[in-house]
């Protein structure tokens, strides 16, 4: 019995820091304002139908959300800089692969099993994995390795004040995640 109540304790909290991240990025999403970035030629070259919005966040990191309408959110540090295109390239990338619907189902499956590290091992190995692919596609459409790595790191360095970020938001959780991309990218 004790067992049991300490496992549904784990989902309960488990739950509760899953609704605690929706409702900062839901308010993160309503401060953003749509701007007339064009990525429909990216968007094309890509393989995507539709283009998505592109939209400015106040702070943070670069993003995808949006179940009906899909948007890239980008924080107002990077929007107008050098690197812009290959962070939006970047996005539109984890868009096609589909990343927006099997990221939230591989956080569910390792918030279920809670208890174990094995999963918490695996959720970070694919969440590492996941963005050295897009980082490797990403870096081949827009042509130039150097100046993606440092698009990378300037958005790493603006995301970096922001303590936590909301739960679709591009995170480097480790010191060494963002060096060993870059390895990987370089390589």
């Amino acid at each position: 019995t004790l067992l049991l109540w300490g496992l549904v304790a784990g989902w309960v909290v488990r739950l509760a820091l899953w609704g605690y991240g929706q409702v900062r990025l839901q308010g993160l999403k309503s401060k953003a304002r749509l701007t007339d970035r064009p990525v429909v030629h990216w968007a094309e070259a890509i393989g995507l139908r539709r283009a998505p919005d592109v939209r400015v966040t106040p702070h943070g990191a670069p993003f995808l959300a949006g179940l009906r309408r899909r948007s890239v959110f980008i924080p107002a540090g990077l929007i107008n800089r050098e690197g812009t295109v290959q962070i939006l390239v970047h996005e539109l990338v984890h868009l096609k692969r589909g990343d927006l619907v099997t990221r939230p189902l591989e956080r569910m499956m390792a918030d279920l099993f809670w208890f174990s590290p094995f999963a918490w091992a695996m959720r970070e190995r694919l969440d590492y994995w996941r963005e050295a692919v897009v980082d490797e596609v990403a870096a081949d459409f827009t042509g130039d390795r150097i100046a993606y790595a440092r698009a990378l790191t300037r958005a790493a360095r603006l995301a970096r004040p922001v303590t936590s970020l909301p739960v679709a938001a591009f995170i480097l959780k480790k010191e060494g995640t963002l060096k060993m991309r870059l390895n990987e990218l370089l390589r």
